[in-house]
């Protein structure tokens, strides 16, 4: 624990300024129904489809206070471009509705409305592109971070899949190696990591400031500083530095269920997933290079069949590690499901990803398709869920599994040792 201490001050100072910011919230910062108006600065415009009706929604803060108001389609809404004084309104939970008039506030500005305009934009080109309209709906959610197909995100939802269709620190990490793998081959390191930031900043901009893109962007973005100046950036440093930064510019970002499970998975991953791969590998062990070379053809697939799987279960292990009890604490629910799928699902919508950027719209459409009918028809009897009193059982039983076979190895060792 000193060394991680020694080696990531950044991210141990976050973490005490997070129950710092916990410690707030819970006694003093949450906002009461007694909050009736104030200046009310726009975020984020999304535009809400359900079986029922299509809404738009301004996502911001009033008075820093998270919250959000909801316009029904044929409903005037003032332009989402600058910050508004509504004195008076009625605030429920995290909706708040204005019974005042909007009063623009002057010199004051904001992205919201340029972003829901260019998301427009991009959702129309991409179904021009696609006439399949589950197909399109997937693309256009994919390009502009809102899924407006219901029933989609229902089917990804219920096999564990929602995180693909949310725009997260996988799919910029995807966008960055894509842009990386084409710049560095026609620009010099420096100027290849500044093209990279520029680019890589409108996309974040354009995309908004969600937890998830806010913590993926902080990372390159710290990564790609250190080519410029020569220093390597340490994982936990720049977890860190993300986390201080959304704490720092948002305290009421701890409750949003998506920053708890990004930073969650991240933390997992970096801490945890060499770990879990080393203790896979007695079950998957690893093959020198040369061994490999020497092996027939089907044995080389076969064996890089096992290493893909090594990987991905030592992935979901070090990500469950965090956002297990989450998942428990928030949905009360677990899929298990998800542990099948997501071994293979994100390698093809990797793929899928690539083959849109590319404009390969006659590979990507029916791989779409594939994914899109492979989700919905999910066998329904494995669609069963633990809730927390089971998956505290489940891990029991993993628990005692570990236990009995750590004694019985130390009796075998112990028979060794004594016949020795």
């Amino acid at each position: 624990m000193n060394l991680w201490i020694r080696k990531a001050p950044a991210f141990f100072t976050s973490i005490v300024l997070l129950f710092i910011f916990v410690g707030a919230y819970l006694f003093h910062l949450y906002p009461s129904k007694d909050l009736e108006g104030g200046i009310f600065k726009i975020e984020e415009v999304k535009r809400n489809v359900t079986s029922i009706q299509t809404t738009i929604t301004y996502i911001g803060k009033l008075n820093h206070i998270p919250c959000r108001i909801t316009f029904r389609p044929n409903q005037n809404r003032p332009i989402a471009n600058k910050d508004y004084l509504i004195e008076k309104g009625a605030f429920h939970k995290n909706t708040f509705k204005p019974l005042s008039e909007w009063k623009p506030i002057e010199n004051s500005w904001s992205l919201a409305e340029w972003r829901f305009q260019t998301k427009e934009k991009v959702k129309r080109f991409v179904f021009s592109r696609f006439k399949n309209p589950k197909v399109a709906s997937l693309f256009a959610g994919l390009a502009t971070g809102n899924m407006e197909n219901p029933l989609l995100s229902y089917h990804f939802g219920a096999i564990g899949l929602a995180h693909l269709l949310a725009i997260s620190g996988f799919h910029f990490a995807l966008l960055t190696f894509f842009l990386a793998f084409f710049l560095k081959r026609f620009l010099p390191e420096k100027l290849f990591a500044i093209s990279l930031i520029a680019l890589l900043g409108l996309y974040f901009f354009y995309m908004g400031g969600a937890p998830s893109i806010s913590r993926a962007w902080i990372g390159v973005l710290l990564y790609l500083v250190g080519i410029l100046f020569g220093y390597r950036t340490n994982p936990l440093n720049a977890l860190g530095v993300a986390l201080l930064f959304a704490l720092i510019s948002d305290p009421f970002v701890i409750t949003n269920i998506g920053f708890q499970l990004s930073f969650g998975a991240t933390l997992g991953i970096i801490l945890f997933y060499s770990l879990f791969e080393e203790k896979l590998t007695s079950f998957l062990p690893k093959r020198p290079y040369k061994i490999l070379l020497e092996m027939k053809a089907k044995d080389q697939l076969g064996y890089l069949l096992c290493a893909y799987i090594r990987k991905g279960l030592a992935l979901q292990g070090s990500v469950l590690v965090f956002t297990f009890p989450l998942i428990l604490y928030h949905f009360e629910t677990f899929p298990l499901i998800s542990l099948f799928y997501n071994l293979f699902v994100p390698f093809f919508f990797a793929l899928l990803l690539a083959l849109f950027l590319l404009q390969l719209d006659f590979l990507a459409s029916p791989l779409a398709s594939f994914l899109i009918t492979m989700v919905e028809g999910a066998p329904r009897p494995l669609l069963f869920k633990v809730n927390a009193s089971q998956s505290l059982l489940l891990i029991g039983g993993i628990f005692l599994l570990f236990i009995y076979r750590r004694v019985l190895r130390s009796k075998k060792q112990s028979v060794k040792h004594c016949k020795s």
